[in-house]
C-alpha cells in the first residue's frame, strides 16, 4: 500500500543522501521537514516501522550533511520522538 512505498522512498532516499555526501544539502531543506513530518504524524502501533524508517533517513541525512547544517533538525526530531 502506501505506507509500504512511502517506507520504499524513506530508504532510497536515505541510500541517496550517502551517495553523495554534502552535495545532499541541496536537497535537505526539502526533505527534512518532510521527514520530521512523518515523524511527528506516524504514532500509530502499524506505522512504527515507518517511523523508525524516516528516523533512520534523518540520522543518514544528517550524517551527509554535516552536523553544523543538522543540528536544529536534529534536536527538533528527538523532541517529537520524546512527545
Amino acid at each position: 500500500g502506501q505506507r509500504r512505498g512511502t517506507e520504499q522512498a524513506i530508504t532510497t532516499v536515505a541510500s541517496l543522501s550517502l551517495a553523495v555526501g554534502t552535495d545532499f544539502q541541496v536537497y535537505y531543506g526539502w526533505v527534512m521537514p518532510f521527514l520530521k513530518s512523518i515523524i511527528g504524524s506516524s504514532r500509530a502501533k502499524e506505522e512504527r516501522t515507518l517511523r523508525g524508517k524516516a528516523l533512520e533517513c534523518i540520522s543518514l541525512v544528517g550524517m551527509a550533511v554535516g552536523k553544523e547544517a543538522f543540528r536544529q533538525d536534529a534536536l527538533e526530531a528527538m523532541d517529537m520522538l520524546l512527545a
